[in-house]
């Protein structure tokens, strides 16, 4: 940390707390038509130091530009409400304030938390009515402060001077979280925010009034845009995103303060990052497939960048997306019926073809696919997900098993314990086993490497499970089709919790900002869930669209498929 945040601290410093906001001469005194509200008994003292340079010039190390100072309204608005109070800054009419050169110390009053912080200074002395008078010299000048409680707070101004840095402050909204040195985040959702610029001078003193330099900000990238400032603003500066950004990117902005001409200073920059997160903001789009009746039906990202899906109706086909929206259908399997896709360990993709009771093996880079029978005859093969084996594990709803491809297309399957227990979802969990849920035996099992099963009852009868994923806490979560649950279950605690979304979950996902994601064809929505019995639904565009495979994109968008209407959605 640099000397001059060190002694800044980002415009509100820890300092010693001086009396009530009562005792300054002209303070808490309400300008006529005002619309100010009251310090509380919950609000903290804070000091606000004003310092009032002499002007010097010829050789002295700082050369002023503003005319003298006699008076200054300060405006606090915090949580919607704003208080005024006006001060003299003459050691002559308020004893708070010494000589040579004059340096006021003044108390607000002001609630714990964030506050923005109005100055706008004067010529004249205050009137009779608390009031100031002469010409305005400044005006809307505004500062960004944080206060706590249980301790002193000083805010060090000066009414005017020679920028030696540039403070960077949140003026507004919580739109930005962070400081100027380890830089700003945001959600990747944010509208706008207000972001204040402020010379500082050579003592650490924030730089406002007449002399204070002028203020501008640049975006270095499209994904934000600056308006601003104004003459009503002469710092502030309105941050917007034009379009969604990228998860995770990271957006430079430079500002600056350039003094008065004739001051003997020179403009002084500094450099901040604004970083978005990768919060999904509810906006859709949606790509038709070439194939009408294709029913996409599971997709998964590959080794291309692309999202290869699963056409469950497509006579063999095997489609393709890319991040643009391009859609192709580039494979035609000999039998098809595809359920489900997954990218195996070679970077190629496989894929269940239920009734034909196959395996395919399909080749990101092109060529002629691969199936290859499964030993166990009508198994209806469902699921299938990567294994930590250099293979594939794949449910067989009708068989009654889970079955191992490898990228040679060698099969063996096992046979799972509970009979007629019908198989469906299947995810690795974080314990590297294979994690499965039987939607007929109401069971949550898992199986090693070595074919060796664990199966726990679920809590809930009927409620036929279909989807699973590894997610938050070190657990195997997963959906309850016919009781509208996500149900959590700790791989090393072997311990259920239950949340009811209020609706019908299919497939699941562990989406991007880190909560789980779920399709739901009944209500036609995206569904998102917290872990917190938090559920926030998504209204996909299409009507009775049938979500049915969701998955996050290498984008960071959620991706899912419309069987019903041979769409391929993206939610970003």
């Amino acid at each position: 940390m640099n000397a001059f945040v060190r002694r800044l601290c980002f415009l509100v410093c820890i300092a010693a707390a001086l009396t009530a906001c009562g005792g300054d001469s002209g303070s808490s005194v309400l300008p006529a038509g005002s619309n100010a509200g009251q310090a509380t008994d919950t609000d903290v003292a804070v000091t606000l130091r004003v310092r009032i340079p002499r002007h010097r010039r010829g050789t002295h190390r700082q050369r002023y530009v503003s005319p003298a100072t006699q008076s200054i309204a300060v405006t606090v608005s915090q949580g919607g409400r704003s208080r005024a109070d006006n001060f003299n800054l003459t050691p002559a009419t308020n004893p708070k304030c010494t000589p040579g050169p004059v340096v006021c110390s003044l108390t607000l009053s002001i609630a714990p938390g964030n506050a923005v912080l109005s100055f706008a200074t004067y010529d004249g002395l205050l009137d009779s009515h608390g009031n100031p008078t002469g010409n305005e010299l400044s005006a809307h000048q505004s500062v960004g402060v944080t206060v706590a409680r249980g301790k002193p707070n000083t805010l060090n101004v000066t009414l005017d001077g020679i920028p030696a840095s540039v403070a960077i402050v949140a003026i507004s909204g919580s739109a930005l979280a962070g400081d100027q040195v380890a830089g700003y985040t945001a959600s990747k959702c944010f509208a706008h925010a207000v972001v204040g610029v402020l010379g500082v001078d050579a003592d650490g003193n924030v730089i406002l009034g007449a002399g204070a330099p002028s203020a501008a900000l640049v975006s270095k990238g499209p994904q934000l845009a600056v308006s601003g400032p104004s003459q009503s603003a002469p710092n502030d500066f309105t941050i917007t995103s034009p379009s969604l950004p990228n998860p995770n990117s990271t957006v430079q902005l430079t500002a600056s303060a350039t003094p008065a001409s004739g001051s003997g200073g020179s403009t002084k920059t500094a450099t901040f990052a604004v970083t978005f997160n990768s919060d999904i903001c509810g906006k859709f789009a949606e790509y038709p497939i070439p194939t009408s009746g294709g029913s996409p039906i599971a997709i998964a990202p590959a080794s291309d960048g692309a999202l290869w899906f699963a056409e469950f109706g497509g006579a063999g086909k095997v489609g393709r997306v890319t991040t643009d929206g391009t859609v192709t259908e580039p494979v035609t399997l000999a039998h098809g019926e595809e359920s489900s896709i997954a990218e195996g360990p070679d970077g190629n993709m496989y894929l269940t073809e239920e009734f034909a009771n196959r395996i395919a093996q399909v080749f990101v880079a092109g060529g002629v696919p691969n199936e290859q029978l499964i030993p166990t005859a009508s198994s209806d093969p469902y699921a299938i997900a990567r294994g930590p084996d250099y293979a594939l594990w794949f449910t067989e709803y009708n068989g009654n098993k889970v079955g191992r491809v490898d990228t040679g297309l060698g099969i063996s399957d096992y046979a799972v314990p509970t009979a007629a227990s019908h198989p469906t979802g299947i995810a690795m969990g974080p314990d590297g086993n294979l994690w499965f849920v039987e939607c007929s035996g109401d069971k949550i099992a898992e199986v090693t490497t070595a074919g060796a099963f664990s199966e726990y009852l679920n809590p809930l009868s009927g409620a036929e499970l279909t989807g699973i994923t590894a997610g938050p806490g070190n657990a195997m979560w997963y959906t309850g089709l016919g009781d509208g649950t996500i149900t959590k279950f700790p791989v090393t605690a072997a311990s259920f919790s239950i949340a009811s979304v209020s609706g019908a979950p299919d497939n699941i996902a562990l989406g991007p900002d880190g909560a789980l994601w779920f399709t739901d064809q009944v209500n036609n929505v995206i569904g998102r869930y917290d872990g917190s019995f938090a559920v926030k639904t998504f209204s996909v565009p299409t009507a009775s669209s049938g979500p049915s495979g969701i998955v996050t994109g290498p984008d960071g968008a959620i991706w899912f498929t419309e069987q019903s209407t041979d769409k391929i959605g993206r939610l970003q």
